[in-house]
């Protein structure tokens, strides 16, 4: 596969990815090869207080099964209930049976490998918010739109936006929509939270304009809207070496979970893109 894959896929983890999406792979390859890939995510992302308690060695040494159920000490049940399935069903692989294992459970789980990066974002955010800094948006941006609009939907208010933090989410969830390519999505939910009362008539048309504008950046080819890791490394560098200490300190845990993600990466180039390209429209979410 090589670099410039379009999911968040860390490099050690590349030759499980390729297990799991090659359309020659058998399902109990697929299976084993997202238990492998779920064992690698606990260690790089879920497993630092576990191994602050039980000490490194000693946490490596447990079973999948007893390492899931000591990182639930520290995640969102979604994670967990996640890690389980991944490892009932990877389990099936790894094991002879007389009724084989179906391709539908285990590309099922293969997804659910490749989501646990952005269930470990919504935790997160969940747990911190968006607007720990100015640049907190910023800093998440970097990251494919997809994810984005993924993590952002379950942030997101379901009732009435009427809070700045509320209309800034919808905001932002916007704007990944479109950079997603789901120009129809963004405009039916306005238009739905709309006629339900559920945003004020100015927020409606702000945001009407908002697609048209990134619609617009997107056609002109001037937005660096990441198509490929190697994008998410380009734009990731360019917004850590605009921080100040304090963004960097403040942000700390998601510089790391996002760097732990690009390790070893390359950045691809900016080319004509405008690096940085601000939205202002709430004065608290900065959008690149």
């Amino acid at each position: 596969m090589g670099e410039g894959h379009k999911q968040p896929v860390p490099k050690l983890g590349e030759s499980c990815y390729l297990d799991m999406i090659s359309e020659s792979t058998s399902p109990e390859a697929k299976a084993n090869a997202a238990r492998r890939y779920s064992e690698m995510m606990i260690d790089l992302f879920l497993s630092e207080k576990a191994k602050e308690r039980l000490g490194e060695s000693s946490f490596k040494k447990l079973s999948l099964g007893e390492q899931i159920r000591e990182v639930q000490n520290d995640f969102s049940l979604d994670i967990v209930n996640t890690l389980f399935e991944i490892k009932n069903i990877g389990d099936q692989g790894s094991h002879y049976s007389q009724q084989p294992l179906s391709m539908e459970n285990a590309i099922r789980i293969t997804n659910s490998a490749l989501g646990l990066f952005t269930l470990i974002l919504i935790d997160y955010f969940k747990k911190t918010g968006l607007n720990k800094t100015f640049n907190t948006a910023k800093i998440f941006s970097t990251l494919f739109p997809k994810i984005r609009a993924d993590v952002l939907s379950q942030l997101l208010n379901k009732g009435i936006i009427t809070t700045e933090y509320d209309i800034a989410i919808l905001h932002k969830y916007i704007l990944a929509l479109v950079k997603n390519g789901q120009k129809n999505k963004a405009k039916n939910l306005l238009r739905k939270k709309y006629e339900k009362g559920l945003i004020e008539e100015d927020v409606y048309y702000l945001e009407i304009k908002v697609i048209q504008t990134i619609s617009e950046g997107i056609e002109k080819n001037e937005l660096p809207v990441p198509l490929t890791i190697n994008d998410c490394k380009r734009n990731f560098d360019s917004v850590i070496n605009s921080l100040d200490d304090y963004d960097r300190n403040e942000n700390y845990e998601l510089i790391k979970i996002i760097s732990t993600l690009l390790n070893e990466i390359n950045p691809s180039e900016l080319g004509t893109f405008i690096p940085n390209k601000e939205y202002l429209i709430y004065n608290f979410l900065n959008e690149q």
